[in-house]
């Protein structure tokens, strides 16, 4: 009998589309083939691709691979979710690397997740750290699951803390679960996360950075798109219909750490304390327990962070009347061009609409949604994200070679066009 605490033989599965690209393909292929462990086999599904692209498909994975063993499977049927289990049912070994064909992995990827599910024989899947780079090349930044399995478990009830390529899965485990939904028409690795999940710890994730994951043209920043929304928004709220009561031992936990925290006033570690019940048991009430500690005292003061925010709009307000400005887009049809619109007297200028590729033809508050490519030369647009600023400000290079001036809330406030 094998010991089960030996790492497994892998298979590298990566589904592919008749959009799929020969070049960042033969790149992610590449990345399989440099691995200091490398896959048992690279498996292939291509579904729903033409017969003219096989040759293109073949071309990209002999340039790629280098000698790792290739094996394809060609479906007629379109896809994702029904690629997946047909990769999961013909996969050579018991555990397969995802692996999306616009995506990379470092050297160490298949080497470090396999040891980490072998320690682990509980869990159905490992995950890991990734970068997010924009399709300039521009790094955006590096997005962290947690690690402890207990702490993953019920962090997914507030939204997917993995790129689906960066997994790695025991067939079996996902397979007896269901698989993947293939009557959903997007985010079915985030609903297949949440049932693996829903009755206990079942998925990992190891601190180190293995997995690249590349943004394509238009998919914008910190956004998904309204199908994939619509299919998360659906799983999330099925998931937290699935939580299960308080029991009496936790109720009486979270009690008295609200109780502490009311009466002082002092939220120092109240959120930390309900953490720990829901490290052991994820119920309603502890999700929303959790929440409310985060509200009623956030990290930082919201009140100050709020005061700090209107007097940088103000200030940038000041500086665009320098410059004779009277009228701005606002660029970003979210959170916070919804709250810079709010907080408009304090930028003083008249708001001509909001400028969001992504929400054209829509309205917002009254105010019409324009496409980038619709502002006229000489126009002038204010970034509105705190988070995503600097991938705005690189998404909007081609506006500002049009002519278009850009002024940046949290950056210099010097406008570019």
């Amino acid at each position: 009998m094998p010991d089960s605490s030996s790492p497994a033989q892998v298979t590298a599965l990566l589904p592919i589309g008749p959009g799929f690209n020969a070049e960042t393909l033969g790149r992610a292929a590449a990345s399989l083939g440099g691995q200091t462990r490398p896959p048992a086999e690279l498996l292939v599904v291509a579904n729903g691709l033409r017969a003219d692209q096989r040759g293109s498909v073949e071309a990209a994975l002999a340039r790629g691979a280098g000698a790792l063993r290739v094996r394809t499977l060609w479906r007629e049927e379109p896809g994702l979710a029904g690629a997946l289990n047909a990769g999961l049912r013909e996969a050579a070994t018991d555990v397969v690397a995802r692996m999306d064909a616009d995506d990379a992995c470092g050297p160490d990827r298949l080497r470090v997740q396999a040891d980490a599910l072998a320690a682990a024989p509980e869990l159905a899947g490992v995950g890991c750290a990734w970068r997010v780079v924009g399709p300039d090349g521009a790094d955006r930044g590096t997005m962290r699951p947690p690690t402890d399995p207990r702490r993953l478990r019920w962090m997914l009830r507030l939204g997917n803390r993995f790129a689906h390529g960066s997994m790695m899965l025991r067939c079996a485990r996902v397979l007896e679960a269901g698989g993947y939904d293939e009557l959903l028409p997007k985010a079915q690795d985030y609903d297949l996360w949440l049932r693996l999940t829903r009755d206990g710890p079942a998925l990992g994730a190891v601190g180190d950075v293995l997995y690249t994951y590349h943004e394509s043209q238009g998919e914008g920043v910190g956004a998904s798109s309204t199908p994939q929304a619509s299919a998360a928004s659906a799983a999330l709220l099925a998931s937290w219909g699935d939580l299960p009561p308080v029991g009496d031992q936790q109720r009486r936990a979270l009690e008295a750490a609200i109780a502490g925290a009311m009466s002082t006033e002092n939220g120092g570690g109240v959120a930390e304390a309900i953490e720990v019940e829901l490290d052991r048991q994820p119920t309603r009430e502890s999700l929303v327990a959790w929440l409310w500690a985060r509200d009623r005292f956030p990290p930082m003061p919201r009140r100050a962070i709020e005061i700090a925010r209107r007097a940088r709009l103000r200030e940038v307000g000041r500086l665009m009347h320098e410059r004779g400005v009277s009228e701005v887009w606002l660029w970003g049809a979210g959170r916070h061009g919804a709250w810079v619109l709010e907080h408009a007297p304090d930028l003083g200028l008249r708001i001509a609409g909001f400028v969001d590729d992504r929400a054209a033809g829509q309205t917002r508050s009254g105010h019409a949604v324009a496409p980038a490519d619709s502002l006229a030369p000489g126009a002038h647009a204010l970034l509105c994200s705190d988070w995503h600023e600097d991938a705005m400000w690189e998404q909007s290079a081609s506006a500002r070679a049009r002519g278009i001036t850009t002024w940046r809330l949290y950056a210099d406030t010097e406008p570019r066009s």
